[in-house]
């Protein structure tokens, strides 16, 4: 038997990024995770990637400094450049949890008429 599921909680070292790959997009991040505390204290940098509604939510309601809950699966890319061979782990989101921005600031939407919605408030 195997497993291969990743639960990560960390704050996007930038904004979300969104490509083309192929007819679909691709939304990339990256999450900065501390472990310990003190002086034993470490951060970690994951690339993570997420397709369709949670990559668009990603896009629309976080920036640099949101804290977000991550829930998915690694995924080892491999590709080959001038004869040398390259690979990268990636985290592939299958769910993602919006925590709070960079400040705990609730999320402003123009199309609310000024309105605020939370982070907990958002249906998905």
């Amino acid at each position: 038997m195997s497993l291969n599921i990743v639960t990560l909680t960390g704050r996007l070292t930038a904004d979300p990024q969104s490509r083309k790959a192929g007819q679909y997009d691709l939304v990339e991040f990256s999450l900065a995770v501390d472990d310990g505390f003190g002086d034993k204290k470490k951060t970690f940098f994951f690339d993570c990637m997420a397709w369709g509604k949670t990559g668009e939510a990603m896009k629309q309601f976080t920036s640099k400094g949101s804290m977000v809950g991550v829930n998915g699966k690694l995924q080892q890319n491999r590709w080959e450049k001038d004869g040398k061979n390259f690979s990268k782990v990636v985290v592939v989101a299958d769910k993602v949890e919006f925590l709070g921005g960079k400040n705990d600031k609730a999320v402003r939407d123009d199309n609310l008429d000024g309105g605020q919605i939370t982070f907990d408030s958002i249906p998905f």
